[in-house]
């Protein structure tokens, strides 16, 4: 996926423009309730980004042999959510049984 080169007319506008959007969505977030596997998966992301490489491909070579192969957008959401629960499951494992590893 290519996408042009990003071309900006005044710097200084471009600046305070990602700095306000940036203390906007901070405000929104802050704002918001907390959501508890939002929060787990946040604290323990060091494992998942170790494993963000094995586990799609893993499961992505899986679901195109067993003939579960790319139709849009709407085909991904199943394969994205067995992929989210299969990291979290070995990342509850690695944290439970390989604590002096992720501990620093």
């Amino acid at each position: 996926m290519v996408f042009g080169p990003v071309i900006v007319s005044s710097f200084t506008l471009f600046i305070i423009d990602n700095l306000a959007a940036v203390l906007l969505l901070t405000i929104c977030f802050k704002r918001m309730p907390s959501v508890s596997m939002v929060e787990w998966t946040g604290r323990h992301s060091i494992v998942y980004y170790f494993i963000c490489g094995g586990v799609p491909l893993l499961i992505s070579t899986a679901s195109g042999h067993i003939g579960i192969t790319y139709n849009g957008f709407f085909s991904v959401i199943p394969i994205y959510i067995i992929v989210y629960f299969t990291a979290t499951i070995i990342s509850w494992l690695a944290y439970r049984y390989l604590p002096a590893i992720l501990s620093a």
